[in-house]
């Protein structure tokens, strides 16, 4: 039992170590109104990710279920890949900015709960102020699955420490499922385009070597056929000149035997004479 108030009496000690060291480093102490409007408006920008963690929740679901429509090609696979990249980043930053506005309002808690340490504001009051905020009431726009719709419906909001600290946690909890999904969904794509990818090549490169044999046996036809009729064509002048040759040798002899005749007639007339 002594150990267990001694470690209480040790984070104590640690927690008001830790406020007077946010005095000290601050460079100009906070009035208590001005400490109300932070949680006011660092509480209102906690919540505000209600619905844009609502909205983030819809715009992955539509993308996705748009996939195998925006991924038929290799070309939309990318494009595809590219609005998934962009939307995560979008995620991720909402995150981010979502665990800034927590910070900011967990520190406005802190100096709030500082002034009172230090008799600038009751405990009462302050207990006060965050109650009224609970009370406040504004109307807030309704989604078609939300009941009511289109009646805008009433909301208050609790801006105690622990409260809004619960639900952001619940947000950074849905938000990490959710990018971590899209982070899924991005690496499954990317798989599957490496895959189409490849195998595209491959078919490209089946075309190339089936282009490339057809041209070869185009050539080698070509050159097949052009051996063919130079042979004939060849064959075809050998025969004219050997009929040529022939003519020609008809030709002498009927000279030759005219000439012949010609002879023997002059040299029989002669004799006569």
């Amino acid at each position: 039992m002594a150990d267990f108030y001694a470690e209480i009496e040790r984070r104590l000690r640690e927690e008001i170590e830790r406020k007077v060291t946010i005095v000290q480093q601050s460079p100009a102490r906070p009035t208590v109104a001005q400490v109300q409007q932070r949680i006011k408006e660092f509480g209102d920008k906690c919540y505000e990710f209600e619905d844009l963690l609502t909205q983030a929740k819809l715009d992955y679901i539509e993308l996705k279920g748009n996939r195998w429509e925006m991924t038929y090609t290799v070309k939309e696979s990318i494009n595809y890949m590219l609005k998934l990249k962009d939307m995560r980043a979008k995620h991720l930053d909402e995150m981010r900015e979502l665990s800034h506005w927590m910070d900011q309002f967990y520190l406005a808690h802190e100096w709030y709960e500082i002034l009172v340490a230090i008799g600038d504001s009751q405990e009462i009051d302050r207990l006060m102020y965050l109650d009224a905020l609970a009370q406040h009431v504004t109307m807030r726009p309704t989604r078609p699955t939300d009941r009511g719709y289109p009646q805008p419906e009433e909301v208050s909001h609790s801006y105690l420490k622990n409260d809004v600290g619960r639900i952001v946690q619940n947000f950074q909890r849905e938000y990490r499922t959710l990018t971590h999904d899209e982070g899924e969904e991005l690496y499954d794509v990317e798989q599957e385009t490496t895959r189409s990818r490849a195998a595209e090549m491959r078919a490209y490169q089946e075309v190339q070597q089936s282009l490339t044999a057809f041209t070869e046996e185009w050539r080698r036809q070509r050159e097949s056929r052009h051996r063919d009729v130079t042979a004939t064509i060849q064959e075809e002048i050998s025969q004219l000149k050997r009929e040529v040759d022939q003519q020609h040798e008809h030709t002498r002899k009927w000279i030759e035997e005219a000439y012949n005749q010609a002879a023997k007639q002059m040299l029989i007339e002669r004799k006569e004479c």
